[in-house]
């Protein structure tokens, strides 16, 4: 029910994920400057301004920039999981259901608005090519 009623709320996954790539690609320029990658460096090892919690792995920047975009796709996942383990009398499997089709209409949105930046980067690219 709750996945359900907040399923819109996963569209404002498209806003993030079309700032990713440019995201990306500005880690990847900043990690080529010694003082950011001593800085990323020592957020690993733990050495950095902000603590880790104990027992706690740190991740490299990455990891964690690329976590909402799969966050939609594993709650797909985990529901499909609990629908094929959930009987068919069972008196929340409706619910389930209707879940699933809002998670995956949420995706399928996901992924046209990725499709369609992707497209218009790669516009933007040739035309700056043909124009310089």
């Amino acid at each position: 029910e709750t996945l359900q009623k907040y399923s819109k709320f996963f569209l404002l996954y498209i806003q993030y994920s079309n700032g990713y790539m440019e995201a990306t690609q500005k880690v990847e320029t900043l990690r080529m400057g010694k003082r950011f990658r001593t800085f990323l460096e020592d957020q690993k090892e733990g050495r950095g301004t902000v603590p880790a919690a104990p027992n706690m792995q740190v991740q490299d920047i990455s990891s964690y920039l690329i976590m909402p975009i799969q966050r939609v796709p594993r709650y797909e996942l985990l529901l499909r999981e609990l629908l094929s383990k959930t009987p068919d009398t069972h008196m929340q499997k409706p619910q389930i259901e209707s879940a699933l089709q809002a998670i995956k209409e949420s995706a399928k949105q996901l992924n046209e608005m990725k499709r369609q930046c992707e497209s218009a980067a790669t516009l933007a690219e040739y035309y700056h090519s043909m124009k310089g």
